[in-house]
């Protein structure tokens, strides 16, 4: 199905992510979608930040964050020229205020 942010928003808060620890960084080939929750703690530097997926070769990443209506896509199954950013890998703009937190979402597919 589709969730929307509201929705995934709603399972991070009833405990449904895991933490992951640095053995568990790389993902490698799956199917489905995996969700990763992106925690911006007490941002001490600038508002204008780039959350980067450092993988050319993943082929869907869509970017979730409270307040935007459509999540912003991007990676090797995205024309280059539709990503938010033109980065060889999945990059995408946030601004975080200073001194508060901020969570967003990536929801990551392998293939179509």
């Amino acid at each position: 199905g589709t969730a929307g942010i509201d929705d995934i928003h709603s399972l991070a808060e009833a405990g449904a992510f895991e933490p992951i620890d640095g053995a568990k960084r790389r993902i490698g080939y799956f199917d489905g979608a995996l969700w990763v929750k992106v925690d911006i703690r007490d941002n001490n530097g600038p508002p204008h930040l780039i959350l980067e997926v450092p993988s050319p070769r993943v082929a869907y990443v869509e970017f979730y964050e409270r307040g935007r209506d459509e999540p912003l896509r991007a990676g090797a199954g995205f024309p280059f020229a539709d990503r938010p950013l033109q980065w060889l890998t999945p990059a995408f703009p946030t601004l975080a205020a200073p001194n508060a937190d901020k969570t967003v979402y990536l929801r990551i597919r392998d293939s179509g």
